[in-house]
């Protein structure tokens, strides 16, 4: 995961605006994203810090980890989206149902049916 997916993910979710109120869950989920995209971003200083030679080993597992740390981002990120629908859901059943303004008209039957129904009536 890079570090622009995050920057991405919070821009959708805060919008145009500087605070929302979000579910705990949610909340808990975004400090942790916070976390993770601080790592990635010091993985990345390190990698391209010319005077810090990588070891074999860092080399190795560092991959490894940020394999994990991707799939730690995306489960918050499923979490925070989770949550905040859960929360919508909630808060739209609580508000007072007005009669639709949707007006339903009867059904009519295909015009392939009625007009075989013409036919064999005429035999």
């Amino acid at each position: 995961m890079r570090r622009q997916e995050l920057d991405g993910f919070i821009e959708g979710l805060f919008g145009q605006e500087d605070v929302v109120d979000l579910p705990e869950r949610a909340h808990r989920g975004l400090d942790i994203l916070g976390e993770l995209h601080a790592l990635f971003a010091a993985v990345l200083a390190i990698a391209i810090h010319e005077t810090k030679a990588a070891t074999d080993k860092s080399m190795e597992t560092t991959p490894r980890h940020m394999r994990e740390m991707t799939k730690n981002a995306e489960h918050e990120m499923h979490a925070i989206v989770l949550s905040c629908k859960r929360a919508r859901k909630q808060m739209l059943a609580a508000l007072p149902a007005k009669k639709s303004s949707l007006q339903l008209v009867k059904a009519r039957r295909p015009m392939e049916r009625w007009l075989n129904g013409m036919i064999s009536s005429y035999r």
